[in-house]
């Protein structure tokens, strides 16, 4: 009996390796099946954050030239605000001139010895 006995268990041991084997098998393909999926999704996140890379670029690109385009227009709009009003100020200066020259001559004139004393050299 301890012949059959003996049998019997290394029957069932050998069944049991053949079905630890055979679970083994599975697994390893089952995680050969999730590498292969995993570098997919590596693969594709790679290539998506290029894609996410360039698009924040253009974007960053596009509000800079916006920026830009902006201060250009604000800096026109200033240089003939004060263009229009250096005009406005020589066309005053003018008009006063041409109604009292005695008056403006003698301003200049005035002007001219104040300027004198402050720059005058010892």
């Amino acid at each position: 009996m301890s012949k059959t006995g003996s049998d019997a268990t290394a029957a069932k041991a050998q069944k049991t390796a053949g079905t630890a084997e055979d679970d083994l098998g599975a697994v390893l393909r089952e995680l050969r099946s999730d590498l292969g999926s995993l570098r997919q999704d590596i693969d594709a996140l790679k290539s998506g954050g290029v894609s996410l890379g360039r698009a924040s670029v253009k974007t960053a690109q596009q509000t800079a030239q916006d920026a830009l385009e902006d201060v250009r227009e604000r800096a026109e709009r200033t240089v003939r605000t004060v263009e229009d009003d250096v005009l406005a100020v020589g066309a005053d200066l003018k008009e006063q001139v041409q109604r009292n020259p005695y008056m403006s001559v003698g301003l200049a004139v005035l002007g001219g010895m104040l300027l004198g004393r402050i720059f005058k050299s010892d």
